[in-house]
């Protein structure tokens, strides 16, 4: 895992450690809460999107036993709802 202060240093556009940022989702943190910061986070939305898609795929999903395949169903309904998708 990289730090926080790995991402401040690295030599990449401001816009894309602000997006990474919104994106890690911080320890005892609400959903709801992360979900705000990703919604206010310009090209932060878009990521997570493509994450929950790439998460959700059938065939990924297909290789899961059904109790587990129920519970990250739910998860990211959930997810998508907060993010308003």
């Amino acid at each position: 895992m990289l730090s926080e202060q790995w991402l401040v240093e690295a030599a990449l556009p401001q816009r894309t450690k602000d997006i990474v940022l919104a994106l890690t989702r911080r320890p005892g943190e609400d959903l709801a809460d992360y979900a705000a910061r990703i919604r206010r986070t310009p090209g932060a939305l878009l990521v997570k999107e493509a994450d929950l898609a790439h998460n959700a795929d059938p065939v990924r999903l297909a290789a899961l036993n059904e109790s587990t395949r129920d519970r990250l169903g739910r998860k990211y309904a959930r997810m998508r709802e907060l993010l308003g998708l």
